[in-house]
């Protein structure tokens, strides 16, 4: 009798331990939760480095600050943190497991890359916002605003998206596209832009838009296709900003074929640590007339942006390697797949 009671204490002891020891990893895990919270919190940036560079306007404007919501290597897709909570089927809240340290890049050993995502959406009334003509799947010629969406957002198959890429220094904009399935399997590499030679220079308050607009005047937009079936993720892009053009890319006028030792050798020279920055309420914000004529290659910069018009949406701040250049990974994900 006295062993089954002793063991029966014991196991009870056991349990009691065990519980505790859980429950006390929960807590612990809870509490990195929430602290690495507040430490992105805490993290923000002025848009001075931008708008210091722009021609100052009349108009006094209160200008929005940067808010850090992730942090990589550059050469990946960026760990960004939801804003919405993560639960279970049974409302409780799961403890995401931390993946990556989040450290303050230095301001002054880095480089920056400003990048601005509008979704298209068709104007159902007149606004001045609507000033985007383009032709629907009818064919027929309808006036569309460009909204600024976040790089994190799901997009749907069909969505017309318009990229504005801006420098606070002079330099040469390169992007790379590869296809991402759901398997992890990652598609060639090929050169979306530019597709001739001399077209890719960028200056501060002047961003590149891709696509870039045709002669004829028509709205071009990348859009979102999956012809490869249900297994393509997200459209990924690769973008590189390099103080002189990169040799050898063009052959007789022509891009050449970019092979994945090309991607390994930029990754090697111009990626590095990151953090990411979103402006604090600027998504959704309509694209201004300003904004669209600073972004076109054949206004000769009498419409550079000023101190008066937003920053970019997401900004990108890459740790120098000591090689001038810098190259960022964006992956736009599909939502739903037809």
């Amino acid at each position: 009798m006295k062993k089954n009671t002793s063991y029966f204490h014991l196991t009870f002891l056991v349990l009691i331990c065990f519980f505790a020891s859980f429950a006390q990893t929960r807590n612990r895990q809870s509490l990195r939760a929430q602290t690495d919270q507040e430490e992105i919190q805490s993290r923000e940036l002025t848009p001075d480095v931008w708008l210091n560079k722009r021609k100052p306007s009349k108009v006094q404007v209160k200008h929005r600050r940067y808010k850090r919501v992730g942090v990589s290597n550059s050469s990946a897709m960026a760990q960004v943190r939801k804003s919405k909570p993560n639960t279970s089927g049974n409302g409780r809240l799961k403890v995401p497991k931390p993946t990556v340290t989040w450290q303050d890049v230095v301001l002054d050993k880095s480089e920056q890359v400003g990048v601005t995502i509008w979704r298209l959406r068709k104007c159902t009334a007149k606004s001045p916002q609507c000033f985007l003509r383009l032709h629907d799947k009818n064919g027929r010629i309808v006036n569309y605003e460009a909204l600024r969406v976040n790089t994190d957002t799901d997009f749907q198959v069909g969505d017309g998206i318009q990229l504005g890429i801006e420098s606070p220094v002079s330099g040469y904009i390169y992007i790379i596209h590869q296809e991402v399935y759901e398997n992890g399997k990652i598609g060639e590499p090929k050169l979306l832009y530019p597709l001739r030679e001399g077209v890719n220079a960028v200056t501060p308050g002047r961003p590149l838009l891709i696509p870039t607009q045709g002669n004829d005047g028509e709205v071009k937009v990348l859009k979102m296709r999956n012809d490869e079936g249900k297994d393509l993720k997200a459209e990924r892009l690769k973008i590189i900003i390099t103080p002189k053009p990169i040799e050898d890319i063009f052959v007789k006028e022509n891009p050449r074929n970019i092979i994945d030792s090309d991607l390994d050798l930029w990754e090697s020279k111009w990626s590095g640590r990151l953090e990411l920055f979103d402006l604090d309420g600027g998504e959704k914000e309509a694209m201004s007339l300003n904004e669209w004529y600073a972004m076109q290659s054949d206004n000769n910069g009498s419409r550079d942006l000023t101190t008066e018009d937003l920053a970019p949406q997401r900004l990108y701040v890459v740790e120098r390697k000591g090689i001038s250049g810098v190259l960022v990974t964006i992956d736009l994900p599909y939502s739903e797949f037809k």
